[in-house]
């Protein structure tokens, strides 16, 4: 999932909810959701929670950091999943503003890559109905830019 621009509870649920195809109320609390995603991500048998553009969170105020940080925490520990956490380097500070989340996380770093000529290739034979190669499955690497 993504977390919205403008992060809060009721919106870090309506999200998720929306991704795991569940209809809402507009008028349903913020319990009522919880109580949703909880039993729907565990009838399904979520492992995992990914959850991209973590450094939203810092558009909201302390407050609201610290409601929606708490929220894929109790998420992990009532369903007993992972969490794996995508964002630019301000996700680190995001995370890091919530102690306890921070302690679960491995951070790291990935490098720039460049869609270079072995791109394109792989990209234009992929284009054309050729079977997908990675550079996993080829021995080859894309390059990172500088």
């Amino acid at each position: 999932m993504e977390m919205t621009s403008r992060p809060g509870e009721r919106r870090f649920y309506a999200e998720l909810l929306t991704l795991l195809g569940v209809p809402q109320w507009r008028r349903a609390d913020i319990a009522q959701m919880e109580q949703s995603a909880l039993r729907i991500m565990e009838a399904i048998g979520v492992q995992v929670l990914v959850i991209d553009e973590v450094d939203n969170i810092l558009a909201g105020s302390y407050r609201e950091q610290r409601i929606v940080l708490n929220t894929p925490r109790f998420l992990s520990n009532r369903l007993q999943i992972s969490l794996v956490c995508f964002g630019v380097n301000e996700a680190r500070e995001a995370i890091s503003g919530d102690v306890q989340l921070a302690r679960r996380f491995e951070q790291f770093t990935l490098s720039r890559w460049a869609a270079n000529g072995q791109f394109l290739v792989a990209a234009s034979g992929q284009a054309q109905g050729a079977s997908p190669a990675s550079p996993a499955s080829t021995g080859n690497s894309w390059s990172p830019s500088r």
